[in-house]
């Protein structure tokens, strides 16, 4: 063994040199620090190109290809500026030098480094980080008086010369690809071709006008930001109507003063639909009162989202009254926008504004779907082709001489009203992104066709409970469901007791931690429903078919099972841990329904004596779950759902048909044990992991959203409690009963008056704040849905760590990470959520047109 690993150092060493390397940076207060590093180089590290002859390289999907007709060098300009260019389908074959994304790390433009880090992992387009900085053939020294761009540009030329002299004759030619003059004649002295994009598009792309237009107007933008490095200030906007100038930002320096001596105030901009022009406000990090911004010179070209610094105006304080209204609104601190710590700019859907097309400008003005972002002034030559069609826009700055932040166009989504573009735009407006699974996740699937069905492993079997031939479960979801997450049973046991198991698909076992697909599955963060499509968290082959608890099918289960006295229905004996189980049944909502109620159902037993069992089994779930409601409902629990539209959708997608989902008793049945489950786990692992428990929280309303929903109940003769959910629950219960029109407006109402529901890390907080208020549970999580949602394969991975039955250790043991994780999944499943309300409402929209 100690032969073996001196061996592997020894053949280490062989390779490897190293270096003396000296940084200079700035840091958060302006001080420049000095950095020196060694720095190890090897000639064993691989090109990563699959015509290379030499290299000891793993041949794999991500790797360069033999048979393109070139390899592309973007430098770091192109790499920064020209980004939405290079993330087209078009760029493949790119080789991403270590020089440019150590630039990044060593700049703010962290994002811009996270996303080629994201083009690189992408093995459908061939992009690969080539590691120049350490191999001994291409690192390069910076040289007496050479500035580090320069010396950066050299490290760059170097290593596509490396390239043309390390690969065969047959290889793809190489081609750097740089804005820069410079760059253009010292490729030339080392024999490199060298083209800017545009020179690139025209010859390899020259009908693509997409490419050209965006390239153009990145380069507009480009060029004013060399300018205004070299001190040259770019002429006025033409889209200045007046004379504007905005009032010039402070620099980092003064900016992290002055939140210091708090002087300034830091928040993050929120611009309010009903007046997106006239107000905005910041919501501070402390969540203390927010503080107004009056009209667009205070707002200071901040856009929805940035992240600012304010200065409280001296006239202080404003009020006013709603609109209509002789309702005092409170006092409120006005500011304004002095600078920028963060822009939260995102990808923009716009249409073009027509009369700016009809006067057949180059510039004109893109309106966002979004009321609360400033109209974007874009170049394009093809206004004409797309003044009917939804456009994805970028900004890229906005200077203080312009009424308008300029940006460009980066796709067009399609013609105006079509079903299609109107979700693809939902999408990107709600930050839903679904890109298909990459190879490498794929790869960590099981196998299961039609011909060769996925099976349990007895191995596997051998270290589960094993319920098949003892109990007899069965799911009941919506029509047609093919991500079954849980399935019930109900077993009166010999001693008199109850046996209630809830069994949850075990998709922990087949997506391990930190791996690529987990990794996937977590970018995810949750499955997103539409009306006219789901798009699914998991591969299909596990949400559809591996994990799925389909009927007559032995499969992974996570089971909590209990054991309840037959009188009280307390828990006397519990149980958690991996199973496999065999649902008997995949009922619908309305066939449980209809056989609890003792209908003639569908045929879903092979014979009479089958289905008696299966109705006897339902009283008995029915019974216990009537309890358990009950007994949730005295704890204060309120219940706000609206009304769920179902849409009959033809072939082409368009609607043809609607009606709202019939409220039956199974359906707050089946959920009360996914309550009941998630409630107890959420118990089990906070025992086990107090500071790390990954539980869901509903914080309590504020009082002050319920003053109109009081007014318009005492209007209506009604007395509307909300001193607590209790009392909240009662009275509207009264209401529901005397004036059933009035009671759905208050549901209503109150549901927009109410805080989110979140995600949180057991130690972020004290648990006096766990309180989840809609539910009246002091303590809950969410662990039945795994295949749709990812904070329950975390949950699984606790609860299995908390019994220790096979557990694998979670990775987000501590505090900070899993509130990070929190932190993204409440973000995916507000997106998700948002997404499928506006899914719903188009088609409304549609099917009323």
């Amino acid at each position: 063994r100690f032969v073996k690993l001196e061996l592997g150092l020894d053949h280490f060493v062989m390779h490897l040199t190293s270096t003396i390397h000296v940084q200079s940076k700035k840091n958060s207060k302006g001080n420049v620090l000095i950095q020196v590093r060694e720095n190890y180089l090897r000639d064993d590290l691989p090109c990563k190109s699959r015509c290379c002859l030499t290299c000891n390289q793993e041949i794999s999907p991500a790797m360069l290809s033999a048979d393109c007709d070139h390899y592309l060098f973007p430098d770091a300009d192109v790499a920064v500026h020209f980004l939405d260019l290079l993330e087209m389908s078009e760029w493949r074959d790119v080789v991403l030098c270590q020089t440019i994304l150590r630039i990044l790390l060593n700049s703010t433009k962290t994002r811009t480094h996270a996303h080629l880090r994201s083009l690189i992992k992408d093995e459908r387009r061939r992009w690969v980080e080539f590691s120049n900085e350490n191999h001994s053939g291409t690192y390069v020294k910076r040289a007496m008086h050479e500035s580090s761009s320069s010396r950066d540009d050299r490290a760059i030329l170097v290593s596509a010369e490396w390239y043309q002299q390390h690969l065969p004759p047959t290889a793809p030619k190489v081609i750097v690809l740089s804005e820069s003059q410079d760059m253009h004649e010292q490729a030339a002295q080392r024999g490199v071709e060298c083209l800017s994009c545009g020179e690139y598009l025209r010859r390899f792309h020259p009908s693509n006008t997409v490419l050209l237009d965006l390239y153009e107007s990145l380069k507009q933008t480009y060029q004013a930001i060399a300018s205004a490095e070299h001190g040259v200030r770019p002429a006025a906007n033409k889209g200045t109507t007046e004379d504007l100038s905005y009032e010039d930002y402070r620099s980092e320096e003064a900016l992290e003063a002055g939140i210091k001596s708090r002087m300034l105030i830091k928040g993050t901009l929120r611009v309010k639909k009903q007046s997106s022009t006239d107000e905005a406000f910041i919501r501070t990090d402390d969540e203390s009162d927010d503080i107004l911004i009056q009209g667009r010179f205070n707002r200071n070209r901040a856009i929805h989202g940035d992240v600012v610094a304010v200065s409280l105006l001296d006239d202080g304080w404003v009020s006013s009254s709603e609109a209509g209204s002789e309702v005092k609104v409170p006092q409120r601190r006005t500011a304004k926008v002095v600078g920028i710590f963060q822009r939260n700019w995102r990808p923009y859907v716009c249409v073009l504004q027509q009369d700016q097309v009809e006067a057949k400008s180059s510039f004109v003005l893109a309106v966002p779907m979004d009321i609360r972002i400033p109209k974007i002034r874009i170049q394009t030559r093809q206004g004409g082709q797309l003044i009917n069609s939804r456009l994805v826009v970028h900004v890229d700055g906005w200077e203080r001489d312009s009424q308008y932040p300029a940006g460009h166009y980066v796709k067009q989504l399609g013609i105006i009203g079509d079903p299609e573009t109107e979700t693809q735009a939902l999408l990107i407006e709600n930050g839903v992104a679904m890109p298909p699974f990459s190879s490498s996740a794929l790869t960590q699937l099981p196998v299961s066709t039609q011909e060769s069905p996925w099976l349990p492993e007895a191995s596997e079997v051998a270290h589960r409970r094993d319920l098949r031939a003892t109990r007899r479960p069965f799911s009941i979801d919506p029509p047609n469901c093919q991500d079954i997450d849980d399935c019930l049973h109900a077993y009166p046991l010999p001693n008199g007791r109850i046996e209630i198991g809830v069994h949850i698909a075990d998709v922990s076992f087949f997506l391990k931690a930190d791996s690529p697909l987990d990794l996937e599955a977590r970018a995810r963060g949750t499955s997103v429903y539409l009306v006219d499509r789901r798009l699914d968290m998991l591969p299909a082959v596990l949400s559809t078919d591996v994990c799925s608890l389909v009927e007559n099918k032995d499969r992974y289960a996570v089971s909590t099972i209990w054991e309840l006295d037959s009188q009280t229905f307390e828990i006397k004996k519990s149980w958690a841990g991996r199973t496999v189980i065999r649902s008997r049944y995949s009922l619908s909502y309305d066939v449980a329904q209809a056989l609890f109620d003792g209908c003639p159902p569908p045929p879903v037993c092979a014979s009479k004596a089958e289905s008696d069992q299966l109705r006897t089994d339902l009283e008995l779930l029915v019974q216990v779950g009537r309890f358990m409601r009950r007994r949730r409902m005295m704890r204060g629990a309120v219940e706000l759902e609206g009304e769920e539209m179902k849409f009959q959708l033809a072939t082409d997608n368009k609607p043809v048909g609607v009606k709202t989902k019939d409220d039956i008793e199974m359906h707050h049945i089946v959920a009360e044990y996914m309550i009941f489950a998630n409630e107890w786990v959420a118990a089990q692992i906070y025992q086990s992991f107090p500071a790390a428990a990954l539980l869901r929280r509903h914080p309590f309303p504020t009082m002050s959203r319920f003053k109109d929903i009081l007014d318009l109940a005492a209007v209506r003769g009604q007395s509307l409690e909300v001193s607590s959910n209790q009392a909240l629950a009662s009275s509207l219960l009264q209401i529901k009963q005397s004036d059933p029109s009035l009671f759905n407006v208050l549901s209503a109402m109150v549901t927009r008056a109410m805080a989110e529901a979140e995600y949180f890390s057991s130690g972020s907080c004290v648990p006096q704040e766990f309180y989840h208020y809609g539910l009246a549970a002091p303590t809950y999580t969410h662990f039945t849905s795994p295949i749709r949602r990812y904070a329950d394969v975390i949950v699984h991975r606790q609860l299995l760590e908390a019994v220790k039955r096979d557990a694998e250790r979670t990775s987000y043991s501590t505090t900070q990470r899993l509130q990070e994780l929190s932190q993204h999944l409440n973000r995916a499943h507000r997106n998700a959520k948002f997404a499928g309300k506006e899914s719903q409402d188009m088609f409304l929209s549609l099917y009323l047109q």
